[in-house]
């Protein structure tokens, strides 16, 4: 695959949501670590970096990504990284590496940096949201994930409908949750975490009913949230006690049996595939068995059984 038409070899919907990223200017700062190799962090639900290697024929020989995307060979990330590896090449001679900020921010003194921090919140005051939600303690409960994901759908709703211009704003509050997750399941609360992916996922299925995701930014967010439980429960399923499986695999089941998904299969029918992780567990193998089985009888005329059953 080169690098001047990668667009031929990517599926149309990631190529689609990679090139927004880039658009959007979610590159961060580009490291040409030798003449073939780009290093670059990419500002998704979370920051994730991203590995491109090319050969002298400008061939992508490697690349690679630490999102939890396993829904083909190249995420949206790694397209948007291609796009700016692309570009930073094309423009080679008028590139200029930007300084690095963490390089920066590391001579500064403990008060420099609060008056820095300071000062950048009174420019921009969603940031002081954002920085409340990460640090401060006891706001990763429930009441504050809907909160912080409703204030930004709110921030740019209009009568009840966000326009295609303001999706990827109305997103961020979700996007932040995200960022949590990852370390909420680390410290060993892996019911909490499950349960923030699945209160992103619930309410920007519900977003979607009021919005213009030509570019499919909310449903990349749906899809991101279902991988982190994927992940969160394939890694450390071993590890949960009974009581904290019991308590997944209910809120998953609760969550896909929900009349929101009525109309978006393919999310409805990958939280039932997480819930195979539990059927070792004879009583839980019933218990989803019997609700796929409502689920077939009750979607029958949609055709939801052939689906199911393919």
């Amino acid at each position: 695959m080169h690098i001047s038409n990668f667009e031929d070899y990517i599926d149309d919907k990631i190529l689609q949501r990679g090139y927004t990223y880039f658009q959007q200017g979610k590159i961060g700062t580009i490291q040409n670590t030798t003449q073939s190799a780009y290093r670059m962090t990419v500002f998704g639900s979370k920051r994730y970096q991203v590995i491109v290697d090319l050969d002298a024929d400008d061939f992508i020989t490697h690349t690679t990504c630490n999102c939890p995307y396993e829904h083909g060979i190249h995420c949206k990330h790694q397209v948007a990284a291609f796009y700016a590896v692309r570009t930073c090449k094309t423009n080679k001679d008028s590139y200029i590496q930007p300084p690095d900020v963490r390089q920066v921010l590391l001579q500064k003194s403990n008060e420099e940096l609060v008056m820095i921090i300071c000062d950048i919140l009174n420019q921009y005051p969603e940031i002081e949201t954002k920085l409340l939600f990460q640090h401060a303690p006891d706001c990763d409960d429930e009441n504050s994930c809907s909160q912080i994901i409703n204030e930004y759908i709110h921030a740019v709703q209009d009568r009840g409908f966000i326009e295609y211009g303001d999706v990827s704003y109305a997103v961020q509050g979700a996007e932040f949750v995200l960022e949590k997750v990852d370390q909420t399941a680390t410290d060993g609360d892996t019911a909490k975490a499950v349960h923030m992916c699945i209160i992103v996922l619930s309410m920007m299925i519900d977003m979607l009913q009021g919005c213009d995701d030509s570019d499919g930014i909310v449903g990349g967010i749906i899809d991101e949230s279902i991988a982190s439980i994927d992940h969160i429960v394939s890694t450390y399923m071993d590890t949960m006690s009974e009581a904290t499986q019991q308590q997944i695999f209910q809120m998953l089941l609760q969550e896909a049996s929900h009349e929101r998904h009525d109309g978006w299969n393919e999310w409805e029918f990958a939280l039932l595939n997480i819930c195979i992780y539990f059927c070792a567990n004879p009583k839980w193998r019933r218990q989803l068995d019997d609700t796929v089985e409502q689920m077939i009888s009750s979607n029958s005329k949609e055709g939801w059984s052939g689906t199911y059953r393919t």
